[in-house]
């Protein structure tokens, strides 16, 4: 749960940056114990995130009697 609360953080600053800086492409630094190195696209309604990942966890979850893997 925590680094999905960190990917939504770089979601929520993405539009806050892109007006500040005036630019819709910005580059990031993940400060974590995961740290890393991302990139940032923001667009009309979405913030296209992409960088290199690694896979912590796989699961299932249920939602209205619906199965959606994750």
């Amino acid at each position: 749960m925590q680094k999905v609360a960190k990917q939504t953080s770089h979601c929520s600053l993405g539009p806050y940056w892109k007006n500040k800086l005036t630019k819709k492409k910005l580059a990031a630094y993940q400060a974590s114990e995961w740290g890393g190195e991302l990139k940032k696209k923001v667009e009309e309604e979405r913030v296209l995130i992409s960088g290199q990942a690694v896979l912590v966890f796989e699961g299932e979850a249920f939602f209205d009697h619906q199965s959606i893997s994750v």
